[in-house]
């Protein structure tokens, strides 16, 4: 098969590569030819596959040096097909047996510096250079370093937005905690300074959690105070009981708060006055108490009276009865007797200087200069000799009488 150069078409009016081959007989004698004109367009499909960077370039010459076809086309006469201009290292390959090469051209007909690989196509009268540029070499890499410094941006851009958002939250957490902190000191100063405390009462177990004020309150140290509501209960004073337990049903049935006040006993068996407020605070699904909180009050500490029916007796388990418990209630019975006639001589004394003064001018036996003014003034003078302004007449009022009379008949009682 003869393979020819480019020729011009005169009525395709394109190039074209005419293609030639002797047809013969079965007996081996010649027949004819047959040719084939292949146009040179078709060859440019399979070039621009080549990846050869922005810069690259891929060549198809005759071995007369006519070009057939390059990609990208280039303007001018080294661009136009059947140009048989090459550069001096084609030629030398071209004119020497080699099948393969490489060849460095410092300006290719586009301008451009490139670096050609070259290979002869078997059987055929062509040769295939294809070339590219030195900033084409590095392109993969500068792709691949483009990539990975992106990725590394959106990583970097990231991790400071997730650290910042992290540092947000955590400052709002710090802060969070140290209000919740401050507020619970606040509460822990204000119920001991107030002298209160407060429970946590788990309904389902009867656990209680108190806090180191109340169990402060009752005599325990904060570490050995642990109760249950069974165990409250019982420390509650006999006849405050079932109203008490009242006052829990009655929280339990409603969220609303409930304020009781009864007595209680401490470690070392006394009787203290307690005020309560609590509520529930949650329940369940089916409407059941789960949890309830409050807040206690220590009053004061309960007083034995005289006279049966209104002392109070010694807390269970803490503090014995019988005589000894009889001679506690008089010593107190004494005592409060002695405080009151205390009380009582204190209130018949004069309460200021103007009621001495009044009660020694009424009183005969008063020296005479306190029963009368001063020589050379006149009553109705002051001190200083100049008329005194007049003083309504004034009456004690009936209350304060009425009191009068009761302090001056129970001071004669209790006189010995």
């Amino acid at each position: 098969m003869i393979v020819a150069e480019p020729i011009f078409g005169k009525l395709s009016r394109t190039w074209a590569i005419a293609l030639s081959r002797s047809y013969r007989h079965p007996d081996g004698s010649f027949a004819g030819v047959i040719t084939a004109a292949a146009p040179v367009g078709q060859f440019i499909e399979p070039l621009a596959r080549i990846n050869l960077g922005a810069h690259g370039s891929a060549v198809l010459r005759h071995e007369n040096h006519a070009l057939v076809v390059r990609f990208p086309p280039v303007d001018g006469e080294g661009g136009q097909t059947g140009d048989r201009k090459a550069s001096n290292e084609f030629a030398e390959l071209i004119a020497s047996d080699v099948s393969h090469g490489a060849i460095h051209t410092l300006k290719a007909p586009d301008g451009h510096e490139r670096s050609y690989a070259f290979r002869r196509l078997r059987g055929l009268p062509f040769a295939l250079t294809v070339g590219m540029a030195p900033e084409d070499y590095f392109d993969a890499w500068h792709s691949e370093v483009r990539n990975t410094v992106l990725l590394l941006g959106i990583f970097l851009v990231g991790s400071v937005v997730a650290a910042w958002q992290l540092h947000r939250h955590w400052r709002r957490l710090f802060l969070a905690q140290a209000a919740r902190r401050e507020g619970e000191e606040r509460l822990r100063f204000a119920l001991a300074t107030a002298r209160q405390g407060w429970f946590d009462l788990d309904v389902p177990t009867g656990t209680v959690a108190a806090s180191p004020e109340y169990a402060v309150m009752l005599g325990y140290s904060p570490n050995e105070f642990t109760a249950t509501y069974q165990q409250f209960l019982d420390s509650v004073h006999p006849d405050d009981r079932a109203a008490v337990h009242a006052a829990f049903q009655r929280g339990m049935a409603n969220d609303q708060p409930v304020e009781h006040t009864y007595r209680r006993s401490t470690k070392a068996g006394d009787w203290v006055w307690i005020s309560t407020v609590g509520r529930v605070i949650e329940r369940g699904a089916g409407g059941q108490p789960l949890r309830a909180i409050g807040v206690v009050h220590g009053r004061q500490r309960a007083q034995a009276q005289p006279g049966g029916a209104g002392a109070i007796p010694a807390a269970p388990g803490r503090s014995g009865g019988g005589a000894d418990g009889a001679a506690v209630g008089g010593q107190e019975c004494r005592r409060g007797g002695q405080r009151r006639q205390e009380r009582l001589s204190r209130q018949h004394e004069p309460r200021d200087s103007h009621a001495a003064q009044r009660h020694h001018r009424h009183d005969p036996s008063a020296p005479p200069e306190r029963r009368h003014p001063p020589a050379g003034r006149s009553a109705g003078q002051d001190r200083s000799g100049r008329p005194a302004p007049a003083r309504p007449h004034q009456r004690h009022p009936r209350h304060l009488q009425d009191r009068s009379r009761q302090v001056r008949h129970r001071a004669r009682r209790h006189r010995p």
